[in-house]
């Protein structure tokens, strides 16, 4: 609304005022929001599959729309705080459980490539376009949501990036979209148990 208002009022010192308060408060609170999200918890070695089977249950006491994990089997542990693992997670598969058709499970798939996991969040929602994704989707104050403040996924691409991981994003318009975290290990996974499959 600023900038639509900008070209024909910027020269009256009183829209100047205005302007500048209006920016002010929002950053104040873009400030604390952040804060909030920051998790100040060291980080520490986790078992994502643990975690991911966890926040299965978790689902399905909520009640959540279907949600489907698949692993490997393999057991190896990344270094990242936590609640931050967790608030990753939730961010992704909050927004892919929202994109999904109704009834139509999102999928997680959890699995080690050398000495990284990778964690693939798919939904079969309306997909995203290639300018969508490179222009607006990870521009941290942006939202294609009528509420909130859309930092869900720049949010998560940095608690990724700060961990030595990193967010890849694939979708295509009408083909759904798959989001891959990538975390280094901590060490070689262990042997792999049996793969399982967990529905919710």
């Amino acid at each position: 609304m600023l900038l639509a208002n900008a070209a024909e009022h910027i020269g009256n010192p009183a829209f100047q005022r205005d302007m500048l308060l209006t920016v002010r408060a929002s950053v104040q609170r873009i400030t604390a929001l952040l804060a909030r999200l920051r998790v100040p918890e060291d980080a520490a070695a986790l078992l994502p599959s643990e975690r991911m089977e966890s926040i299965v249950a978790a689902c399905r006491r909520a009640g959540a729309a279907p949600l489907q994990i698949e692993s490997d089997g393999h057991s190896g542990a990344v270094v990242m705080p936590p609640a931050a693992f967790d608030a990753v997670i939730g961010h992704l598969l909050d927004n892919a459980l929202e994109a999904s058709p109704p009834g139509e499970p999102v999928r997680v798939r959890v699995r080690h490539e050398g000495r990284r996991l990778v964690l693939d969040i798919v939904d079969r929602g309306p997909g995203m376009s290639p300018e969508f994704i490179r222009d607006e989707l990870f521009r941290p104050f942006g939202s294609s949501k009528r509420e909130g403040l859309g930092i869900g996924v720049f949010q998560a691409r940095e608690l990724l990036r700060e961990a030595g991981g990193d967010l890849l994003v694939m979708s295509r318009p009408g083909s759904g979209t798959t989001m891959r975290l990538m975390l280094p290990l901590a060490a070689d996974p262990v042997a792999p148990r049996a793969a399982v499959a967990l529905s919710a």
